[in-house]
């Protein structure tokens, strides 16, 4: 045959480069073409493939369609093994595999996703073959292997011990953006002490950048959720907490969280200073360039003559930190509880992320093997090692810290995601993400890591009230058959409801988010203020609702010992008699 004749002139060119060049980039890719077409022997052609594939570039693409072959026979051992090879190599190619024709991805995302089902989801249902183990953390002890070894576990907690040191190594490099998505990561983990030693970390970041609301946070948090762990130098959090230095501001602000030793009858909301206020500077003119309303610092914008400039402002002096010129204008993405301290932007002609702890644009286009995508990038959720953007048909995951496309699919529908709706219609977290056709209600779910897809479904979720997310969590109101409205709290990931309580029909769009979308607070039908976790559906709080018909909605907030509670009115009360 053809394909014979070809493969002999190869071996008989023997290391001419000028004849065998060619002839095997072409027999490589009749090769590939006959493996997606359902090769009648796909072991044969990929052994012959294996011949063919000595170049870095050559390898990696051969090693996945391998991976994929010995995952579709079972053969675990054997795919671990080579996708182990493929994530260890310093080159990085993008992969069209045959499962999933119209998903582009980096070699290294696809690696990592893919080692990590095998760990997750395969192996511990089968002991016996678990004697292809990862590489121990101490296999990588040079600074050098850290940030590979961070991208090929990605997800795994075996990554945990050389993102802590790597976040060290990152701050004293003056690197805080990145040092900083790295600590948010470890602050997830199931491990407590890995989880604690993060919080301190971030603390310290924090406070050393003048994020002191943030890092009185997590300073409580280590006095109270996290009293008894130990951190990596075997102090305690409680006696971090406790040694904390009284002269670090962070430590004041920690304070205003603690109840007062005397009771709080009411809270008085006042302006101590007018908007014309010299102290408020650049801000005068200008407006928030984010949608977040909390946090210790703020972008602001200003259009000097159609040239679009930032400022970088801090909330409690309104001292002006850092002034960026960003040229055309840009718009925030209105998803920023995961990674607050990084703002992705998209407008008509690009997109870029501006950074408050490096101060600086972090970059100023999307590039995929780096030529720059161009068009109406829209920006959807982001996280501390993702962003996401959508334009056309196209869905796009990259990394937040260079700008560089992980991986990216061109099969959404024109109605889908962002495209149908701005706020909802993609959601996401590190694990999974989601995207909405809101016309019918159908959705898709992706892998963020490699942009798999995990599955479809469909969601019956009424446009007519408000749907609201946290991270992949879904929160919506929907009437069930009785015409009763449900608050209905969903993980994709699961495909069931985390929880599910009837609203009164007079809140039936007041629904508050607080503490960082953590917590969810609704009036339900039995007239009881319920607060709820968001990420686990439980109940924190139900007490009896003190409001009347008069009630139009209700704002929450907390501090660490309490809840308070803003009922607004739409009529002023009656006169007490």
């Amino acid at each position: 045959s053809a394909k014979e004749a070809l493969f002999q002139s190869i071996t008989l060119a023997g290391d001419s480069v000028s004849h065998r060049g060619p002839a095997e980039e072409l027999m490589r890719e009749l090769l590939y073409i006959e493996l997606r077409s359902n090769a009648s022997n796909p072991a044969a052609t990929l052994a012959t493939l294996d011949q063919l594939s000595q170049k870095p570039d050559d390898r990696i693409n051969y090693l996945a369609h391998l991976a994929e072959f010995q995952m579709m026979n079972q053969d675990w051992i054997g795919a671990k093994q080579t996708v182990l090879e493929l994530s260890s190599s310093p080159t990085e190619v993008p992969l069209n595999l045959p499962s999933e024709p119209q998903l582009q991805v980096m070699s290294r995302a696809w690696g990592a996703g893919l080692l990590e089902r095998l760990e997750t989801n395969i192996f511990p249902n089968i002991p016996a073959q678990r004697s292809a183990a990862l590489p121990v953390p101490e296999q990588f002890a040079r600074e050098s292997d850290w940030p590979r070894a961070i991208a090929q576990f990605a997800r795994l907690s075996i990554a945990d011990p050389i993102r802590e040191e790597y976040a060290k190594r990152l701050v004293l490099n003056e690197q805080y953006q990145e040092a900083e998505s790295i600590l948010l990561i470890n602050r997830d983990s199931e491990d407590p002490t890995t989880a604690a030693e993060a919080r301190r970390q971030l603390v310290e970041l924090w406070d050393q950048r003048g994020l002191y609301e943030e890092a009185a946070e997590l300073l409580n948090e280590l006095g109270t959720k996290y009293s008894r762990i130990p951190l990596r130098d075997g102090t305690t959090g409680r006696e971090y907490y406790q040694e904390f230095s009284k002269d670090r501001l962070t430590n004041a602000y920690a304070r205003r969280l603690i109840a007062p030793d005397q009771p709080v009858t009411n809270v008085r909301l006042s302006l101590r200073e007018p908007a014309t206020s010299p102290r408020a500077g650049v801000t005068v003119g200008s407006r928030f360039f984010s949608y977040r309303m909390r946090g210790s610092q703020h972008f602001v914008e200003r259009n000097q003559s159609g040239n679009f400039e930032v400022s970088l402002v801090d909330r409690e002096t309104g001292q002006t930190l850092q002034e960026l010129e960003l040229g055309e204008q840009y718009f925030p993405t209105r998803s920023l509880e995961m990674n607050p301290n990084l703002l992705p932007l998209w407008g008509p002609n690009s997109a870029a992320a501006l950074s408050v702890l490096d101060r600086k644009i972090m970059w100023n286009d999307l590039t995929w093997m780096g030529t720059p995508l161009k068009g109406l990038l829209r920006s959807g959720p982001s996280g501390p090692d993702f962003v996401t953007y959508q334009f056309d048909q196209t869905l796009v995951v990259a990394d937040p810290m260079t700008g560089k496309i992980r991986w990216q699919r061109n099969d959404l529908d024109s109605k889908d995601g962002i495209a149908g709706d701005p706020m909802s219609g993609i959601i996401a977290d590190r694990k999974c993400l989601v995207v909405f056709r809101i016309s019918d209600g159908r959705y898709r779910i992706f892998d963020t890591l490699d942009g798999h897809e995990i599955r479809a479904g469909y969601l019956p979720v009424s446009r007519s009230y408000l749907r609201l997310a946290n991270g992949r969590i879904l929160l919506y109101g929907e009437e069930d058959r009785d015409q009763k409205l449900k608050l209905r709290i969903w993980d994709p990931l699961l495909d069931k409801n985390l929880y599910e309580g009837e609203v009164l029909s007079q809140f039936s769009q007041h629904f508050p988010l607080f503490d960082n979308g953590k917590q969810l607070a609704y009036v339900s039908s039995e007239r009881q203020l319920v607060v709820i976790e968001t990420g686990t559906g439980i109940v924190r709080l139900k007490v009896p609702f003190p409001g009347d018909n008069a009630t139009s909605g209700i704002s929450v907030f907390e501090d660490r010992d309490r809840y308070f509670v803003n009922i607004q009115r739409s009529v002023p009360p009656k006169p007490m008699p």
